[in-house]
């Protein structure tokens, strides 16, 4: 029993000893993984979901006990199936899209990321849309912010100055650069502005919803 703990003793020390010559490869390793995971947070494009709980009250009734006694009881019963349709539907879809003003959507494009800008604050809002004269097709304008505030066009590869605040005017449609504070805006990043029909936007709403009872 004596040797056997013994050699147990050894076996630990010398495994020890065995490891500790590979504790800077180890350590490598640890920051290796470390820088990874740092920037694969920083680079992700976040992923946002939410959800909703309604109400499919009966329509023919009213909202007091009788009423709520005649639903549990009564022949009548609402169709979910239906319901649900309703609420993924194009009109309703279409609905919201022109409430919410969801037709342009808003990116801010880096160097080695793109990430759409959320915010439904009108102020923060870099380019207004108007008087589109087709309203089937997709326009875009895309802005570029020095650091003493010159505000650029970007076009490819041609940078056209424009002014901040004032209508311009195209044979498409005219737009408003709205820029309250330029230092807010990477000079090395691109922002991008996107105007989509209301049919369009509609039916990816659409097409995204799970409804379910």
């Amino acid at each position: 029993k004596a040797n056997q703990q013994e050699d147990n003793e050894f076996s630990f020390r010398e495994l020890l000893l065995k490891s500790l010559n590979y504790l800077p490869l180890f350590a490598i390793f640890l920051i290796v993984s470390f820088a990874i995971a740092l920037v694969y947070v920083h680079f992700q494009t976040p992923l946002f979901s939410t959800s909703i709980k309604l109400l499919v009250k009966n329509a023919q009734e009213g909202g007091n006990e009788s009423a709520v006694l005649s639903d549990l009881m009564g022949p009548y019963k609402p169709n979910l199936n239906n319901e649900m349709e309703v609420v993924k539907s194009q009109r309703l879809m279409e609905k919201v899209v022109l409430r919410e003003e969801l037709n342009t959507v808003y990116y801010s494009i880096g160097n080695v990321n793109t990430f759409e800008l959320f915010d439904t604050n009108p102020q923060t809002k870099f380019v207004q849309f108007s008087g589109i004269k087709d309203s089937g097709r997709q326009y875009n304008i895309s802005l570029k912010v020095e650091k003493d505030g010159s505000i650029f066009v970007v076009n490819g590869d041609q940078e056209v100055k424009t002014e901040n605040h004032k209508l311009i005017t195209t044979p498409s449609f005219n737009y408003i650069v709205n820029i309250s504070n330029p230092a807010d805006y990477n000079p090395d990043y691109t922002y991008s502005a996107t105007w989509r029909p209301t049919a369009s936007v509609a039916g990816g709403l659409a097409a995204s919803l799970s409804v379910s009872p």
